[in-house]
């Protein structure tokens, strides 16, 4: 039996043993356990994010609408989403956007890019809009950044979505 600190939340154990046949505890580990422990030291990075035009006057708190941010894959940016974004009736109900994940788009560039360094920054997004709890979108690495956030921050994310990308640690092959 897994140690305490490895055990993912109740609702994530279901959904991962239900949709695709991986215990939670494997997903866990294998997107934690790369993590260097120097990295929870750094500081966040500002993000830049995509929003629709008909979403700029909003405020997510005062007008209490949902936040649902939507995370990039490798090599990607916030415009990978502009198409999906700029229809109206994409995601009714919610405040939503994308954003450049660090060393990405118009994000800031630092020499790290970590998991947990990428969740810290995603969090301290949602921060500078007021919020508490959001609901993530993430296409590849974005879904593993993703993952990792809901993992290490559950009481953070309201729903998740993973897209393209398997909840286990991939290995570099070179042919």
């Amino acid at each position: 039996r897994p140690h305490k600190s490895m055990m993912s939340p109740p609702w994530l154990q279901n959904m991962c043993r239900s949709r695709v046949g991986f215990p939670a505890t494997f997903i866990r580990r294998s997107i934690l356990s790369k993590a260097a422990p120097a990295a929870e030291t750094q500081k966040a990075v500002q993000l830049s994010a995509l929003i629709p035009q008909r979403l700029r006057k909003l405020d997510p708190i005062k007008d209490d609408i949902p936040l649902l941010v939507i995370l990039h894959g490798l090599l990607g940016s916030a415009n990978n989403w502009r198409s999906i974004l700029g229809k109206d009736n994409a995601f009714p109900g919610m405040f939503s956007c994308s954003v450049d994940l660090r060393n990405h788009g118009r994000s800031q560039h630092r020499p790290s890019m970590t998991y947990p360094e990428m969740c810290r920054d995603v969090l301290e997004f949602a921060e500078t809009l007021g919020v508490k709890k959001a609901s993530l979108i993430g296409h590849s690495m974005g879904g593993k950044v993703a993952m990792s956030l809901a993992l290490r921050y559950p009481e953070r994310v309201s729903s998740l979505v993973v897209v393209d990308i398997a909840p286990v640690a991939y290995e570099a092959t070179f042919m």
